[in-house]
């Protein structure tokens, strides 16, 4: 280093250079003070430093490289840009950092001045001319004051507004996202004809996402709103309601101390002075770049070993373009202030990145290696890190190495602090990672985000994608969305295959959510062969634990506690596979429910769990006592009692040493590992910070599938084929064993075992043969594995249950009254739920309608204008030959009850549910339910009767009573009737 008023530099390990606010661009960098004669010193500009550094790269590097910045504001004039031509390498890195004891600020933004006095609606106001802006090549939407942020006058002053109305919807086929409508009415007044109003900008929340409108054109006679670009959704939220919005940016609204407004025809910035702020001492930066920093590799050459350490990154700019509105999840278009795209081995360590409008930090596909260490990152409007690609690519090669190249892989997110995030577009996550694998997500402190904590997975399904291999642990996160903007979010949230994959020792508590939500661990669509323990859960709206549906999910030894209205919920559909092995958990609460799903152990499996309600009042499993499940082969080895919390209430859940949970095997979790390491003693540079080595782990993706029928296939065996693949990086071996449950239903053919070892992006499949019993009404093969990297799979397949239907024909029916009369002699068929009716229905086939009576039993009647998250019957059909990816060449019909002054309304599919006027629907209430009356064209149906058969299916929800959740059966047992054909019913035409 350099001592105070030195002219040389001491010695040190690498070169050095210097750079200060008070240097000079003509002097060498090699001083850190100013030399007394002042013929040298340090450079002004890091340009400057940038160019001595790749001087000394292209004379190749002996030895590091450490660029010192010293303390005060060091303004961009452009992005700076690391290219190949930066590059360090690993013995002689190129690190650009504070100088020891100093904290430099890198801004891409302009200070303004030049403020005079002016009165704007009654109040003393500061303005400003800024020429660039109405030469329009300056625009910003963020102003700082003093190092805090400002805001826009927005209307209301607090709260939201909510939508009278919304326009018709212009795209082809309905609704589909991005295609919604393009106008709103609004109640008198909301919206005016304000001064610049193409300037005004309209922010509405619905579902999980937030969407940014400019207004296109205004009726204020009419308060109609017509926007420049459809809404991504229907501008309906999850609650019945019309959206909300708020409107900002509004001049006229410039009235409160510590606003802002921007004119930008004019050029011309009012400010509204806090009380205590003096006029002529305020600092006032807005921001003039969008990218701060970007490391950028070109051509197949990589941006390698560069580091930025202990610096403050700050003032960058981002807005939706004039067509632009959002996108549908995780503000997932907004880009990164800090972008990293083909750089590998670069470091961000204990940096500050804030007082942005985007991301934090982005690493972009083709980067691998990269570390964000020991950063805060906070005050920004949208999400903490963002990593991998929108793109689901679902036609990737799971865990290919040579098309991983193209990937974002192996980047470590650790030991940040992440907070406050979110303030312009809520819907983004405190750390998101799209189609990337081997990421590592460890020790971070993740609060005040106003959406979802953690996201990892971009795949809706089960097709293969390069997430593999992820680990989030020791995590603590909390407070997420207290404010309740959204929905549909939690504490961690997954998408997808990820095989390979830990949610372990995270802390996460208090989480909201607007409609529903607020889960604390929420593996969503497809989320599969995850190994999710050890975590710490309470206080969430939703329950602690909520699986949409997935396979092959291990959760074991986590503490799920004081959920909202239930308290673990293992899965929200039912398919032909098991979604979780729930095993050793503590469920704790103290109001609400358990769950009222189907506790059958055909989906999830419950064992050696301990459940404990505190209020003392006696629980069930969905109505039924614990007994009944424990004879079908659920919920064996359940204790209920105390599990001896030490101080719950405080968010203590260590365990006395006498608690039953350890009599039953629990291992206690310690929470005093969770979050970032060594606060408060880092080290100035990262290469003193510890770095565990991490030991390649094997990671088999194992798929068990069902290729021949086993039940009811005639006395022929059917045939079921295991497949393992190894998509880690280290050689894999291993070995299942298959077996039949239930006892007695069926056996393996042979052996039933299998064994592999296996190199790096290789696979190995067998076929097992399986009998079926001639009796068995279903059959489940599931593996018993044996070895590193693997999770039990697991295959149902129920005998359809009088799974042909014989339709009689009925003639036209002018009068839905009549029905009664023409079906009288057919005998109703039963829906089941477990063994509790659902409904009972009578079918035939009236001219060119399906006709429909129906006794449904449901006590809460509650229709959703998304139909099946409410009360509903639901037609199904198809050709028998017609191939249907996706639900292509499946009809579907919503059948929607009546309620109170609501009429009952029949809609069809057609991309989203849309009105079907020609359905003929009337419903009467009955003493708990409703009796429904239905024509239904075949033509929405997608059948015709030339053939004299098609495949059916009714889908039927209900809420069996007040303390209950939805309950969903079919009459066929069919599982997902609107994207799979298989076990639909054979109607035939009598």
């Amino acid at each position: 280093m350099v001592s105070k008023g030195s002219m040389v530099a001491v010695k040190t390990d690498g070169d050095a250079l210097y750079v200060s606010p008070a240097g000079d661009d003509r002097w060498s960098g090699r001083l850190a003070e100013a030399a007394a004669d002042g013929s040298d010193g340090p450079l002004r500009s890091i340009a400057a430093a940038q160019g001595a550094v790749r001087r000394l790269v292209r004379a190749g590097l002996r030895k590091p490289v450490t660029v010192y910045l010293r303390g005060g504001t060091h303004f961009l004039a452009e992005t700076l840009a690391f290219g190949p031509q930066d590059s360090g390498t690993a013995k002689c890195p190129v690190v650009w950092t504070a100088q020891p004891g100093e904290a430099p600020v890198v801004s891409g933004g302009r200070r303004i001045s030049g403020f005079r006095t002016q009165r704007i609606h009654g109040r003393e106001c500061l303005v400003a001319t800024l020429p660039e802006v109405a030469q329009g090549r300056w625009h910003f939407t963020q102003l700082f004051v003093n190092g805090e942020r400002r805001w826009r006058p927005r209307l209301p002053k607090e709260g939201y507004y909510r939508f009278a109305g919304i326009g018709e919807i212009r795209s082809r086929g309905g609704l589909r996202w991005m295609h919604g409508p393009d106008r709103a009415t609004f109640a008198p007044g909301e919206i005016k004809p304000w001064k610049n109003l193409d300037e005004v900008e309209l922010t509405t929340y619905q579902l999980w996402f937030d969407t940014h409108h400019r207004i296109k054109r205004l009726d204020p006679k009419r308060n109609i709103v017509h926007f420049h670009r459809p809404s991504i959704g229907s501008l309906r939220d999850e609650k019945n309601l019309f959206a909300r919005y708020f409107v900002e940016n509004v001049f006229e609204a410039l009235r409160e101390p510590g606003q802002w407004y921007l004119d930008r025809r004019s050029g011309t910035l009012y400010y509204l002075p806090q009380p205590d702020e003096d006029p002529e001492s305020l600092e006032v930066i807005a921001p003039a770049l969008t990218t701060l920093v970007r490391f950028c590799g070109r051509g197949g050459r990589p941006v390698r070993h560069v580091r930025l350490e202990n610096l403050s990154l700050r003032h960058a700019e981002f807005r939706y373009g004039l067509d632009e509105v959002g996108w549908a999840q995780a503000a997932i278009t907004v880009p990164g202030a800090i972008v990293m795209e083909g750089a590998e081995a670069c470091v961000l360590y204990n940096c500050e990145v804030s007082q942005i409008a985007q991301y934090a930090i982005e690493v972009r596909p083709g980067s691998r290696d990269n570390r964000i260490v020991a950063c805060r990152l906070h005050d920004a409007g949208a999400g903490g890190v963002k990593i991998g690609c929108r793109q689901a690519n679902r036609g990737g090669s799971l865990g290919s190495r040579g098309a991983a190249a193209h990937q974002s892989m192996r980047t470590t997110v650790s030991d940040c602090t992440i907070h406050d995030v979110g303030k312009i577009y809520p819907s983004a996550i405190g750390i998101w990672v799209g189609n990337s694998g081997r990421n590592r997500i460890l020790h971070n402190h993740i609060f005040d985000v106003p959406y979802t904590g953690i996201s990892c997975g971009w795949t809706w399904g089960y097709s293969p994608t390069f997430t593999v291999d992820n680990r989030i642990e020791y995590n603590h996160i909390h407070h997420i969305n207290s404010s309740r903007r959204l929905s549909d979010n939690g504490g961690i949230y997954t998408l997808g295959v990820q095989p390979g994959s830990t949610i372990r020792g995270n802390h996460i508590h208090d989480v909201g959510c607007y409609g529903y939500g607020g889960w604390g661990i929420y593996p969503d669509e497809g989320s599969s062969q995850f190994v999710i323990e050890d975590n710490v859960v309470y206080r969430t709206d939703g329950p602690g634990f909520f699986s949409h549906y997935g396979r092959d999910n291990v959760v074991r030894n986590n503490i799920f506690a004081m959920g909202g209205k239930e308290q673990v919920a293992p899965f929200g559909r039912p398919e032909p596979h098991r979604t979780d092995i729930f095993r050793h958990n503590v469920v704790y609460w103290s109001h609400g429910r358990l769950w009222e799903g189907d506790w059958s152990a055909d989906h999830s499996l419950f064992e050696d769990n301990l459940f404990w309600r505190t209020d003392g009042q006696p629980f069930d499993f969905a109505r039924r006592p614990l007994a009944y499940w424990q004879s079908r082969g659920q919920l064996r080895g359940t204790v209920i009692a105390d599990p001896l919390f030490a101080d719950p209430a405080a968010g203590d859940f260590s365990l006395r040493a006498d608690s039953p949970a350890l009599a039953m095997g629990f291992r206690p979790i310690d929470v005093g590992r969770v979050g970032p390491r060594r606060l408060g003693r880092r080290p100035h540079a990262f290469a003193d910070f510890p770095v565990p080595v991490e030991e390649a782990k094997e990671i088999v993706h194992t798929t068990l599938e069902i290729v021949k029928p086993l039940v009811d296939a005639g006395g022929v065996p059917g045939r079921v084929r295991f497949t393992a693949w190894n998509v880690g990086e280290v050689p894999a071996s291993g070995a299942v064993r298959l077996r039949v449950l239930p006892e007695g239903a069926g056996r393996i053919v042979g052996q039933g075992h299998f064994a592999f070892s296996l190199r790096p992006g290789a696979s190995k499949s067998a076929e097992f043969a399986v009998t079926a019993a001639e009796d068995a009404e279903k059959i489940i093969v599931e593996t018993v594995p044996r070895g590193r990297g693997l999770v039990p799979s697991f295959v149902i397949e129920t005998k359809p249950a009088d799974s042909e239907l014989c339709l009689s024909r009925v003639g036209r029916i002018s009068s839905l009254r009549e029905l009664d009369e023409r079906l009288a002699a057919q005998e109703a068929r039963p829906v089941m739920f477990a063994d509790q009716p659902i409904a009972d229905i009578k079918l035939a086939l009236a001219g060119n309608d399906l006709a429909i009576v129906a006794r449904v039993h449901d006590r809460c009647i509650a229709p959703n204008e998304t139909p099946w998250q409410g009360s509903c019957v639901e037609v199904f059909a198809a050709m028998p030959a017609r191939k249907n990816p996706g639900g292509a060449g499946i009809g579907q019909v919503f059948l929607v009850p009546g309620v109170r002054r609501r009429a009952a309304q029949g809609l069809y599919r057609r991309g989203e549910p849309v009105a079907a006027p020609d359905v003929r629907i009337e419903t009467s209430p009955a003493n708990d339910g409703y009796f429904l009356r239905a024509l239904v064209p075949l033509k929405y149906l997608l059948v015709n009767t030339s053939k004299g058969r098609f495949l059916l299916e009714i889908k039927i929800t209900v809420i069996p009573d007040r303390c209950a959740g939805l309950v969903r059966a079919t009459l066929f047992n069919s599982i997902e009737p609107s994207s799979n054909i298989a076990g639909m019913g054979l109607a035939k035409l009598t």
